[in-house]
C-alpha cells in the first residue's frame, strides 16, 4: 500500500499540469471553432487549396473545419498525440524512477516480492490514467459536448482512454527491457505512428492502412454514430499483453543504483 501511495504522491503535480494543459488546449480550440463557423465556405475554399501533404502533416486532410465533426477530428488528432506521449513517459517513469533516484537496491531488498512491487507500481500508474481521463470525460460532458455533440465527444473519450492505456503499457514494456534506451525507442515509435497516415495520404494507397497507426485508427466520420468498440478493445488487449511482458522483464531486471 505504501508503494502505491508513494506512486500517487510523486505524480500528482505532473498529472495536474498535464490535466490543465489538455483542458486549456481544448478550451482554446473550441473557442476558435465558434469563430471558424462564421467563415463557412470561405474557410473551406482556403483549405481546399492547401496541398494534401501539408494538410496531412497537421491532421487536417479530408476535414471540414467549419463542421463540428471535422473540427473535432483535428482536436482529437492532437489530443491523441499528447495522450500517447503522456502514457509513454508515465509507463517508463513507473519502472525507471527507482534507478534514476538510486533507490532500486533499497526497494528490491525489502521483504516484498518483485511481482508485488511491479503490480503495485502499475496500479499507481493506472490510477493516474483513470484520474486524468475521468476529468477529461467530465469536461467533455459539460463543455465540449455542447459544441461538437455529446455522442462524438464521448466516443473520443473512449479513444483517449484506450490510447493512453496502451502507450502506458508500452512504456512499462520498454523500461523493463531496454532501460536507458526506452525513451528514445518510445519517441521513435510515436513518430512512426504520426508519419504512417501522412505517407498513406501522400502515396494514395488504401485508407485502411491508416489503421496501422494507433493515432489515426479512430475515424471521426465513423465515430459520429458508432462507438469504435473493436479498436478500443484491441488496444486494451494489446495493453494487457505489454503489461504481462513487462512483468516478466521486471522480474529479471538487475538492480541498478
Amino acid at each position: 500500500m505504501k508503494i502505491f501511495l508513494n506512486e500517487i504522491k510523486t505524480r500528482w503535480f505532473s498529472t495536474f499540469l498535464w490535466l490543465i494543459g489538455l483542458i486549456v488546449f481544448m478550451v482554446i480550440a473550441l473557442i476558435e471553432f465558434e469563430a471558424m463557423k462564421k467563415t463557412g465556405p470561405a474557410l473551406q475554399d482556403f483549405m481546399d487549396n492547401i496541398p494534401t501533404i501539408l494538410k496531412s502533416v497537421f491532421g487536417m486532410n479530408e476535414m471540414e473545419l467549419s463542421s463540428p465533426s471535422g473540427y473535432m477530428g483535428i482536436i482529437g488528432f492532437y489530443t491523441l498525440i499528447l495522450l500517447a506521449i503522456h502514457g509513454l513517459f508515465l509507463g517508463i517513469s513507473v519502472i525507471s524512477r527507482e534507478s534514476q533516484q538510486k533507490t532500486s537496491d533499497f526497494l528490491f531488498t525489502k521483504p516484498v516480492s518483485r511481482k508485488t512491487i511491479f503490480n503495485t507500481k502499475v496500479l499507481g500508474g493506472v490510477a493516474v490514467i483513470l484520474f486524468l481521463n475521468g476529468f477529461l470525460m467530465v469536461f467533455s460532458g459539460f463543455y465540449a459536448a455542447s459544441i461538437v455533440g455529446k455522442q462524438l465527444s464521448m466516443h473520443y473519450i473512449m479513444a483517449y482512454f484506450a490510447l493512453n492505456s496502451v502507450m502506458y503499457a508500452y512504456g512499462l514494456f520498454l523500461a523493463s527491457f531496454f532501460n536507458k534506451r526506452a525513451s528514445q525507442i518510445g519517441l521513435i515509435t510515436i513518430l512512426v505512428m504520426y508519419l504512417i497516415p501522412i505517407l498513406v495520404d501522400v502515396s494514395g494507397i488504401h485508407q485502411i492502412f491508416k489503421k496501422l497507426s494507433i493515432i489515426s485508427m479512430f475515424d471521426v466520420q465513423t465515430m459520429q454514430t458508432i462507438l469504435p468498440l473493436y479498436e478500443v478493445l484491441a488496444l486494451l488487449v494489446i495493453a494487457c499483453v505489454f503489461i504481462m511482458l513487462a512483468r516478466g522483464g521486471y522480474k529479471r531486471r538487475d538492480i541498478i543504483s
